[in-house]
């Protein structure tokens, strides 16, 4: 198993790429600790991973919240013994023009799409230095790149996120007390639970990109089209 006693911190698990991620991970032998916003969602799909005799944890929350970022990785040293890998997939898609966007549907996308990612990637990278290195992957969208037509909250903060994890990259990929994987993917028509047409993946990697994991992420959202 290739990622055996991995401890995997994995956001927006219980729908779409979201479960697809968890479970691989699960089935490759890895701790893994999911969250989602609702604890009924969680709790059933725990339960679901359960009878096909995967083990997970999960710790359900608002990733709008930042004490519960903290809080979600601190459960995870606690549970698990610590952070090797950080999959930031939650995200919301408020639809509208500018003029057509209240206040909460910019604040919503930018705290959940964006301002979790830095929350939970600042209080995981300490973690992973400790133990020589670890990987941190964010979903962001190719509408982070090439803007769609009536989505500007969710296109802006996904632009944002692929800034930030460019960011990270630079930051921590060289760093000489770890070795960093910082990866950032983009989706463009995924078929899951926000969108369901036909499945593009467009990917580009950041330095220190680890070959394997960008394959089992790649594998992952394959995997996700049997859940939408």
């Amino acid at each position: 198993m290739r990622f055996d006693n991995k401890k995997v911190v994995i956001t927006g698990a219980t729908g779409g790429i979201g479960q697809a991620v968890v479970e691989l991970f699960a089935r490759e032998g890895a701790q893994v600790l999911f969250s989602d916003h609702s604890e009924e969602d969680c709790s059933e799909y725990q339960g679901a991973l359960l009878k096909r005799g995967l083990d997970t944890s999960y710790l359900a929350g608002d990733l709008r919240q930042k004490i519960y970022c903290e809080a979600l990785i601190a459960e995870a040293a606690t549970q698990l013994g610590g952070v090797d890998i950080l999959i930031n997939n939650a995200g919301i898609i408020p639809r509208g023009t500018i003029l057509e966007t209240t206040d909460d549907m910019w604040f919503n996308a930018l705290d959940v799409n964006l301002t979790a990612v830095f929350f939970l990637s600042r209080a995981a990278i300490p973690h992973m230095q400790r133990v020589g290195g670890g990987a941190i992957v964010n979903t962001s969208s190719t509408w982070g790149i090439y803007p769609g037509p009536g989505h500007v909250a969710y296109c802006t903060s996904k632009a944002a996120v692929a800034a930030l994890t460019k960011n990270l990259g630079r930051d921590h990929a060289v760093d000489r007390r770890a070795n960093f994987c910082i990866t950032v993917f983009k989706l463009r028509q995924i078929k899951s639970c926000l969108q369901r047409f036909h499945f593009i993946l467009d990917f580009f990697e950041v330095a220190g990109a680890d070959k394997t994991l960008i394959l089992k992420i790649k594998v992952a959202l394959i995997v996700a089209l049997q859940f939408a």
